[in-house]
């Protein structure tokens, strides 16, 4: 389960140290592709265009927490469903959210992330029934 140890540590150094804390452990051509639904869906390769993507998406909230619900290994992927709250910096606004990434592993690095709205829909992508 070395996919799975390698996303929980990356979830571990968000938590710590912020987005760009998790950018050695994402293969330098990394693909993050979001769903529609998201703002600022759409795909972003490399680690340049995925911090200011995150950058982009966290900005606005004075704080946020990003819960891994649990780690669901499906050979080289990894389901992650999330559990996401913030607080908006000028609009007190509060955000709860769930989500779900999916990761691809290869060589000791995440080559791939795409981002579903829907649990069942991501664990079908991987092969898995929800």
């Amino acid at each position: 389960m070395q996919e799975v140890e390698l996303v929980r540590r990356g979830y571990e150094a968000v938590a710590r140290g912020g987005f760009r804390a998790v950018l050695d452990l994402l293969d330098p051509n990394i693909e993050v592709r979001t769903a529609e639904q998201l703002p600022e869906a759409g795909t972003y390769r490399g680690h340049e265009q995925v911090a200011r993507l995150m950058e982009t998406l966290t900005e606005p909230f004075e704080e946020w927490t990003l819960e891994p619900e649990e780690f669901i290994p499906a050979g080289e992927n990894v389901v992650v469903p999330l559990h996401i709250r913030g607080q908006g910096r000028e609009s007190g606004i509060e955000v709860d959210a769930h989500i779900v990434h999916v990761w691809t592993i290869r060589n000791d690095r995440a080559v791939k992330l795409h981002v579903y709205v829907d649990r069942a829909e991501a664990l079908k992508a991987v092969g898995l029934q929800a």
